[in-house]
């Protein structure tokens, strides 16, 4: 499984963690974890999945989002509304410039002043 899986919907599971055996998943580009259990922060195997270009992670609790998102550098997609998440990793989510859609909504957000993404968002 672990080489040719592409797409994997882990979605409404009440998954706590995941193992570091997800790391095998090397070529998977989508991935579902909505709706679980996975706060306060996303589990690391995650961040060592390179061809992800979805990741969705709505619902789960999240309370902070690891700078390490910035490794994905392909993703295009990154879903972490509903969560309980108080600022984003800028920086991290500015050098992933393939970033097409962020969903952010239902979180407890505050916007800093000196955002440069301000008029695309």
């Amino acid at each position: 499984l672990g080489e040719s899986l592409l797409t994997l919907t882990a979605a409404s599971n009440a998954l706590l963690s995941l193992p570091f055996s997800f790391s095998r998943l090397s070529n998977l580009t989508e991935l579902d974890l909505s709706d679980n259990k996975l706060g306060p922060l996303p589990p690391p195997v995650v961040w060592q999945l390179p061809k992800l270009n979805l990741l969705a992670m709505a619902s789960n609790g999240l309370q902070r989002l690891d700078h390490e998102v910035g490794r994905l550098r392909l993703l295009k997609w990154l879903d972490v509304s509903d969560n309980q998440l108080e600022a984003l990793p800028l920086q991290a989510l500015l050098s992933s410039m393939q970033l097409e859609v962020l969903k952010i909504s239902g979180n407890v957000l505050e916007v800093p002043d000196d955002l440069p993404l301000m008029a695309c968002w």
